[in-house]
């Protein structure tokens, strides 16, 4: 399997998150730029006022973090906390083949 192929699964997920309405998605061209940007460790997926959905290039590992630690979290960011989660596996394995791949060339 390429590249090609990881970057489509990790696009479907990323689709996926915009067909359910997820607030702060980052366009594409900017995720691809920190992806692939050496000397950044992370690349940020979602940012928004409540919480940030970043992958780890050194742990490969992917985490959401809420902004609202001294607030009530309503019932729809919950909802978004549990359907960005539910995307969370396949985007972190997607985004570290895409990383693997790379650094084999």
């Amino acid at each position: 399997m390429d590249q090609e192929f990881f970057f489509s699964c990790f696009d479907k997920e990323v689709r996926f998150l915009e067909e359910c309405q997820i607030d702060g998605i980052r366009p594409m061209p900017y995720i691809l730029s920190d992806l692939y940007c050496d000397s950044d460790p992370e690349v940020t997926i979602i940012s928004n006022d409540l919480y940030e959905f970043t992958f780890f290039k050194a742990t490969n590992l992917a985490e959401i973090h809420t902004k609202t630690s001294n607030k009530n979290i309503s019932s729809s960011v919950i909802r978004d906390l549990i359907i960005i989660d539910r995307s969370r596996r396949s985007i972190e394995y997607n985004l570290t083949k895409i990383l693997q791949l790379e650094a084999s060339k």
